[in-house]
């Protein structure tokens, strides 16, 4: 009985062979000329396995809108903090906004001159995605009054997986490119240039994703209640007003100056002088004696 069991078996072996060769070779499909297995593409479950095992990509960020006593030592703590965490300061910026000014009298010639100020201040910090909660909670005690806040929290984890997918699938050796007009060379070249590039721009923004993901960003805007700062300045009006000796010496200096430029004057036209002083010598000698000749002159 055992050996009749044993041909049996032997029998049904290349039958089963032959079946499950048969089953492969119907599951095989043609695309594109080449043979591409059911096994190649993923079932569900190894999907969700996939799913499961990306690596998360999320990207913290805040802004925030505070109130402070004074703003040059809350923007100095802010960066002293943001430092010992192990963040980094990327913009700091302080501004005093002046406003109205008033002057009252202060002496005979200067004046007391009050200014108001808006002192407001900029911050944009980059800080450990660990240490973000622990920043954002000790800035806002720092503050006197909260005008604004707000705390988002992206996930890129599969713009992340899209890139490096797309950019796996441009790395895969694939099948070479056939044409046969010669005006479609240039084209194929600019497909595959446009390709290379896809790649390094998502490359770049997986690149950004990462540094966003281990630094969050958080930008804080500080304000403080107007600062009136006083000063003592000369009065303008009192140092314009001029002096008796000053508008003397000045008008004796324009008299100077007038009779130069006349002196000047007469010396460019001497000859026209010197003419007219012969013509008024002769006059005066010869015009009475020509009067008493024609006086004595008898009538006829």
């Amino acid at each position: 009985m055992q050996r009749h069991s044993m041909l049996w078996a032997a029998a049904l072996l290349p039958v089963l062979t032959l079946y499950a060769c048969g089953h492969n070779l119907e599951s095989a499909r043609q695309i594109d000329g080449e043979t591409v297995s059911d096994t190649t593409y993923p079932s569900p479950t190894d999907v969700s396995l996939n799913a499961a095992t990306i690596p998360e990509k999320r990207v913290k960020t805040g802004e925030m809108r505070l109130q402070v006593d004074n703003v040059v030592q809350a923007t100095v703590r802010m960066e002293q903090l943001v430092t010992r965490a192990g963040g980094i300061v990327e913009q700091s910026e302080i501004r005093q906004t002046s406003g109205r000014q008033d002057d009252t009298r202060y002496s005979s010639d200067s004046l007391r001159r009050v200014t108001w100020y808006a002192p407001e201040a900029t911050l944009r910090l980059r800080v450990p995605v660990m240490m973000m909660d622990s920043v954002v909670h000790a800035i806002t005690g720092m503050a006197a009054f909260v005008e604004f806040r707000s705390l988002a929290d992206a996930d890129l984890s599969l713009q992340h997986l899209q890139n490096n997918l797309l950019n796996n699938l441009t790395q895969q050796p694939g099948r070479a490119v056939e044409h046969t007009k010669p005006n479609q060379e240039l084209d194929v070249r600019q497909y595959e240039d446009e390709a290379r590039r896809g790649a390094i721009g998502r490359t770049i923004e997986n690149l950004g994703i990462d540094q966003l993901a281990a630094f969050s960003t958080l930008t804080v805007n500080l304000r403080q209640p107007d600062l009136a700062v006083v000063s003592i300045i000369p009065d303008p009006e009192k140092f314009a007003r001029s002096y008796f000796m000053a508008d003397a010496s000045q008008a004796l200096g324009n008299g100077l100056s007038g009779f130069r430029a006349a002196l000047i004057f007469l010396l460019n036209i001497w000859p026209l002088l010197l003419v007219a002083g012969i013509t008024w010598f002769l006059y005066r000698k010869w015009f009475p004696r020509l009067k008493v000749a024609a006086a004595e002159k008898p009538q006829s």
